[in-house]
């Protein structure tokens, strides 16, 4: 609504896709509290957008006519029922039932677990069911909260998160500022370009810890988000990199013929394309048939937009 595409409070992060038992098809978008607001303390939110009636095949061929998607906001809140004060939550990723959310805040860094299957509530019944004490107001302004179950570590800050669907393995990035030019300027420089904390890893969900496994290094500036698929022989990687609301943000594409499981990706065939500023998360949503995936993506500035882009047109590029 209005209100949500142009709040200072509140500023949209992360996005993925989820598809449910009984047909339904949501995407999930995050959102932070901003400190400069006075809605640090609040944490983070997620905004449940109802796409059942969305269709997708006729996305490959036409624009179908969509009138408007209901959405509802879920308050994210830790074990103890307490907002995740000062977290970025700058990437999602949802599979099997589980929300993973990236948690960069210092001291923190860390991958937070979300089942929504069991612990997706209705706020006034469960604070009146199992919570004694007085509920703090910000959850009751809330008609949903989120609890989280548990969390990991992982070697790099974890700035942003996605799934390989061909690979099986998560993406985790990390965003570095690269330069000393004022706010809003493009740092695409050979320097900034293979900066050492341009960081990206590749893992699996039950190996990995604070020290493994190595992350891969020198990839691009200013990265929000990264997703991977594997095209006939290769492997296609992109990432999304931001530079303020000023400037058009950049699409950096490439693919590798090195396997993701037996290192670090090598660039070849490396391309970068022009997007609205502000281009955040990135995720691959798999459909029935995989020549119907999708690549979704989110802006954080101006008019604030969420759209996909059939993958199939992006991998006749390559």
């Amino acid at each position: 609504d209005d209100e949500d595409a142009s709040t200072a409070k509140w500023r949209p992060q992360g996005l993925t896709t989820m598809h449910t038992s009984n047909g339904s098809r949501f995407a999930l978008i995050s959102w932070y509290g901003r400190m400069d607001e006075g809605y640090a303390n609040r944490g983070g939110r997620i905004s449940f957008v109802d796409l059942t009636d969305m269709p997708i095949d006729e996305y490959l061929t036409k624009m179908p006519r969509v009138s408007s998607f209901k959405y509802q906001h879920v308050l994210l809140v830790d074990q103890n029922l307490c907002t995740l004060t000062n977290i970025h939550a700058g990437g999602i990723e949802y599979q099997n039932g589980i929300l993973y959310v990236a948690d960069s805040r210092k001291g923190q860094q860390s991958i937070i677990e979300f089942d929504v299957t069991n612990d997706l509530y209705a706020s006034n019944n469960f604070f009146s069911s199992e919570i004694s004490q007085d509920v703090p107001s910000i959850l009751l302004e809330y008609q949903y909260v989120l609890r989280a179950s548990s969390s990991f570590h992982t070697p790099i800050k974890p700035s942003f998160l996605s799934y390989d669907i061909d690979n099986q393995k998560f993406i985790v990035g990390t965003y570095a500022k690269c330069g000393k030019e004022r706010i809003h300027m493009h740092e695409d420089t050979e320097e900034c370009m293979s900066g050492k904390n341009n960081n990206l890893l590749w893992f699996d969900r039950d190996n990995v810890n604070l020290t493994s496994p190595a992350p891969c290094t020198h990839y691009f500036p200013e990265m929000q988000g990264a997703v991977s698929v594997q095209n006939q022989d290769k492997t296609v990687v992109w990432t999304s990199s931001s530079y303020g609301a000023l400037r058009n943000s950049h699409l950096h594409t490439f693919r590798t013929t090195q396997p993701i499981d037996r290192g670090c990706p090598e660039i070849l065939e490396q391309n970068t394309y022009l997007f609205p500023p502000g281009l955040e998360d990135l995720h691959i949503e798999d459909t029935i048939s995989p020549k119907n995936r999708f690549m979704w993506m989110q802006t954080e500035f101006g008019t604030r937009q969420v759209f996909a882009v059939p993958l199939g047109q992006l991998l006749r590029r390559h």
